[in-house]
């Protein structure tokens, strides 16, 4: 019956594997991983939304905004590759807005007097490093490695001042509320976390190359 060939044929269509980053996926598991980059994509512009309606140190909100257009990226690459239409209507449906960009200030110092420490003007790149050296660690050249190294060490140190003493960082940090300060302070942990990990396989690739 015609009805049952074309069942066939869509069984088949759903069952033909495709590849991305080295792992095959059914259709069907390819839309689940759509479906998971999306909610990550809504929670990172919820992160967003709040650490800059609440002020944050520039930092965390360039850190959050590239990690957002890091998982963007891969949706569109992933969704290209699988033949999956992109459904962004599901992720911007938060009306947020286009909450990933957006200039990066160049920081004041705000020293003379008031205890807020200058923001450092490197920042930026500091902060790309730890988005995708990590993930060319190998490809990387030694004398990248190293760079990338002692740039994620300067980002550990700065990170453990913001959790050791946040109010040099935030003018009202005693005003804001209890539970966006222990984000914050658990998103600097990670972080910590996230920079040492790099620390660990850059040394290892480093070691590994008799350098």
């Amino acid at each position: 019956m015609l009805i049952d060939k074309q069942l066939a044929q869509m069984n088949a269509e759903e069952n033909i594997k495709r590849e991305f980053g080295g792992k095959q996926y059914t259709k069907y598991e390819a839309l689940q991983r759509q479906r998971r980059l999306e909610t990550t994509m809504r929670a990172q512009r919820q992160q967003i939304s709040l650490l800059t309606e609440g002020g944050a140190d520039e930092d965390d909100i360039i850190t959050a905004r590239g990690r957002y257009r890091v998982t963007s990226a891969e949706y569109a690459r992933f969704s290209n590759a699988m033949d999956l239409p992109q459904q962004r209507e599901r992720v911007t449906v938060d009306g947020l807005g286009n909450v990933g960009v957006g200039k990066w200030k160049k920081p004041v110092d705000k020293s003379g007097g008031s205890g807020i420490i200058k923001e450092r003007e490197n920042s930026a790149h500091i902060i790309s490093m730890q988005f995708f050296a990590n993930k060319n660690i190998p490809k990387m050249k030694s004398y990248q490695l190293s760079k990338s190294i002692k740039s994620w060490n300067e980002q550990i140190e700065i990170h453990k001042k913001k959790i050791a003493s946040p109010e040099l960082f935030y003018e009202h940090w005693d005003k804001l509320d209890e539970r966006y300060k222990n984000g914050l302070i658990k998103h600097w942990e990670h972080e910590i976390k996230v920079f040492s990990n790099d620390i660990q396989e850059a040394t290892d690739e480093l070691n590994k190359r008799g350098e």
